[in-house]
């Protein structure tokens, strides 16, 4: 079974967002190892494998920078979930 067949791409108000990070304690870092040198292409990458949505807006996902932090959410599909 595949998680990603059971979640969507979705959005959420930041401060909606912020309270569900508050509760939870959501942040994860992760070192990783890649071929793809753009941040930008990295982050695209990221999302079309774990299929969520970039709550981050674009602007300031703009310029040259080596570190990264957006924040990704998806939603669980239920009417695709058959048990």
């Amino acid at each position: 079974m595949d998680i990603e067949d059971f979640i969507s791409p979705a959005y959420v108000s930041d401060s909606s967002f912020r309270a569900m990070w508050a509760e939870f304690e959501w942040e994860n870092k992760v070192a990783v190892a890649t071929e793809i040198t753009s941040l930008s292409d990295y982050l695209d990458h990221i999302r079309t494998i774990t299929n969520m949505q970039c709550l981050t807006p674009p602007s300031t996902l703009q310029g040259d920078s080596a570190f990264l932090a957006a924040n990704l959410y998806a939603r669980r599909c239920l009417e695709k979930m058959h048990f």
